[in-house]
């Protein structure tokens, strides 16, 4: 099964590989740039001011300079990426440096923002970027309370077994806790916390029933 899962995903990165090496020569797998971007974005984006994917929030910065800097790179290394272009890497770095300095010039303020974004990752409440106030999110509290309850009534032996899906979980969070938040990027993990889900609903009226039938038993 592992095997094929990375089958799989070779299958589906060699053309992009292919694609990357014929244009720039290089052994890019899938991408060269994008980390210093989204790690700059989370570095300044809560849940109140992402308001769009061109305009930056303006309320963050020391000054209309740095504001100014920022934006700048960030609507240059967008227009390099939409053509395609190799300049997008250096335009990347230098968000990066821009990231470096800001977590170093505010870390508790950026710490802050990265904590509370984090429920954004699962849960999909209405941010100003949105059209719609979107309640999907109500969904994933239904599908955590169940799958908590999975972990907390099962014995030793299956909770090892679901061991690499709360791996998975820490992952995710650990990964994208400093870096910009959509809810699709935790799409992938969801089909495996819905069969955590499916465990607890079926632990939960299985033992209630027994427990029940027990005491039903006891009475007469």
């Amino acid at each position: 099964m592992p095997l094929m899962f990375l089958l799989s995903a070779l299958l589906i990165v060699t053309p992009w590989t292919i694609r990357n090496y014929l244009v720039s020569g290089k052994l890019i797998p899938v991408a060269v740039s994008g980390i210093g971007t989204v790690m700059f974005l989370g570095t300044c984006e809560n849940n109140n001011n992402w308001q769009s994917f061109i305009e930056l929030p303006s309320n963050v910065y020391d000054s209309i300079e740095e504001k100014s800097k920022a934006q700048s790179l960030y609507n240059n290394f967008i227009g390099e990426v939409r053509s395609g272009s190799m300049k997008a890497l250096e335009l990347d770095n230098a968000l990066m440096q821009l990231a470096i300095q800001r977590i170093q010039k505010h870390p508790f303020e950026c710490f802050k923002r990265w904590f509370l974004k984090i429920p954004r990752l699962w849960y999909q409440f209405y941010v100003p970027i949105y059209y719609y106030n979107e309640a999907s999110g109500g969904f994933f509290i239904f599908y955590f309370i169940f799958a908590v309850i999975a972990l907390l009534e099962s014995s030793k032996n299956e909770r090892l077994l679901m061991i690499p899906i709360c791996l998975l979980f820490i992952y995710l969070n650990l990964v994208f806790l400093p870096l910009h938040i959509e809810p699709r990027y935790s799409v992938p993990l969801m089909p495996c916390i819905i069969s955590l889900t499916a465990i607890g609903i079926w632990k939960a009226i299985t033992n209630r029933y027994t427990a029940f039938c027990s005491n039903s038993n006891s009475k007469t």
